[in-house]
């Protein structure tokens, strides 16, 4: 797995929600300048205040209201799922 190109996706999909995975792919390898900075950009499109969720899932992330960010993705091999937005 390529956790530096992932971490990239992330940020590159410009939403909060990206961003805070950012962080915490930033936080993983070590680069806390990095961490900050998208942790920062998550804080400031609002994704640690309430009305976040609610707005993203009355309008969607751009296209049709109510659709999830969360992929049905598979357990890795551990039994790990990604967190839920």
């Amino acid at each position: 797995m390529d956790t530096a190109l992932a971490g990239q996706w992330f940020e590159a999909c410009g939403l909060p929600e990206g961003y805070f995975v950012a962080a915490h792919q930033a936080r993983s390898v070590g680069d806390e300048e990095r961490e900050r900075d998208m942790m920062e950009r998550a804080r400031a499109m609002g994704y640690f205040e309430p009305w976040r969720k609610m707005a993203r899932q009355k309008v969607g992330s751009g296209g049709s209201s109510g659709v999830d960010l969360n992929l049905p993705w598979p357990p890795a091999w551990d039994g790990r799922l990604p967190p839920k937005f």
